[in-house]
């Protein structure tokens, strides 16, 4: 589900590394700097994007993007443990130059020269953080591989133990664990429903029915619909989301539901569905309700795109990973039980094919890499 070069990469995410010196301003609407700023922003924050560095190869020589390049080069090298590319890099960047003020640090960390005097504040401080979150996460990869071969109930209680330890200081990485988890749960025929409800606790209702929706978009996508729908109705009466985001909720919304052949009986529980939610729509927007006139739920969900200004066609299936929501940008809302318990998520609406049969344990070093 996610990309990643080693499980030492984990210690990237939300770390002191990942700021990015060209998001200010304007100054991004250059298309060199953009191309060297999503390069930055993609060796620090966890995400491996190889089509980044891919253009920030292609990127012509000048001047101004010299240092920047070599330090992004940099990083990249260390989280990749290329200790040697790491050093040639770092040797070209000039130490009075801004890009030049991680060298010591970098070095320090990798282990190639000690630093030869106390470490500022701000250096001690970022040091201390990408060195301890990489030995924490790695760990917890472990305690997790051993968790898998003994049963589905250890290893939902230990994830939920490590996602919430890890939530305090790392939403985002959390996050992704907890996708991560419920991709093993599917492959390992474990009983996830534990674990929804677990994740519904941690994050909310809001929160927890997104990351619940992006878990099974692709293993049970109608039950992934009920949940996008129910959490962006709780979404709007938590009064907590602006238009764009609202529309590019019902973009996703209307995707999933495209894909849905007319007979499909989820139709039914959608068209309920969707009257809530032009009624929250209305309401929170203060527009006027014609969603009522319609009784097709495609009818609907176009009149409820069309009422806030948000008339794009449906996303290719493809792409709704790379949108806000799937990113993890969208937050809070409202379900009853019966999108988690037996209708969505349980036996009613999905019936397991997954083989019972234990599938062949994993190495270690492999779910590190699977999970980070």
């Amino acid at each position: 589900m996610y990309t990643a070069r080693s499980a030492e990469a984990v210690s990237k995410n939300n770390n002191p590394l990942n700021f990015n010196p060209f998001r200010t301003g304007g100054i991004d609407e250059d298309p060199s700097v953009t191309i060297v700023s999503d390069a930055f922003e993609a060796v620090t924050n966890g995400m491996h994007n190889p089509e980044a560095m891919i253009r920030l190869e292609k990127l012509e020589k000048a001047e101004s993007f010299d240092q920047w390049k070599l330090l992004i080069r940099a990083v990249d090298a260390f989280y990749s443990q290329d200790f040697q590319t790491l050093e040639d890099c770092l040797e070209k960047i000039p130490s009075d130059s801004l890009a030049g003020s991680l060298k010591p640090v970098l070095y320090h960390m990798s282990g190639q020269k000690q630093l030869n005097r106390k470490p500022t504040f701000n250096e001690e401080k970022l040091i201390k953080r990408v060195t301890e979150d990489s030995r924490f996460l790695v760990s917890a990869a472990a305690q997790l591989t051993e968790s898998i071969e003994y049963s589905g109930d250890l290893f939902i209680e230990t994830a939920s133990l490590l996602i919430k330890e890890i939530k305090v200081n790392n939403p985002e990485a959390s996050e992704r664990l907890a996708l991560w988890c419920f991709s093993v749960c599917f492959e390992y025929s474990f009983d996830e429903e534990p674990l929804a409800d677990n994740v519904l606790m941690l994050y909310g209702q809001a929160e927890g029915l997104r990351l619940i929706a992006l878990s099974l978009m692709e293993e049970d996508p109608e039950s992934s619909l009920i949940c996008f729908t129910r959490a962006l109705i709780k979404r709007l009466i938590d009064k907590s989301i602006e238009k764009d985001e609202a529309g590019a909720w019902l973009d996703i919304i209307d995707t999933l539901m495209t894909a849905c052949p007319p007979s499909n009986p989820i139709l039914v529980d959608m068209s309920e569905l969707l009257s809530m939610l032009g009624t929250e729509l209305s309401l929170y927007f203060s527009i006027g309700n014609g969603m009522e006139l319609s009784s097709s739920p495609h009818e609907k969900l176009k009149n409820m795109k069309r009422s806030i200004g948000f008339m794009k066609q449906p996303l290719k299936p493809g792409a709704i990973g790379n949108t806000a929501i799937g990113n993890t940008a969208i937050g809070n809302t409202a379900i009853g039980n019966t999108a988690i318990g037996n209708t969505a998520i349980g036996k009613t609406s999905r019936q397991k094919t997954a083989s019972t049969a234990a599938p062949e344990n994993k190495s270690r070093e492999a779910v590190q890499l699977e999970l980070f």
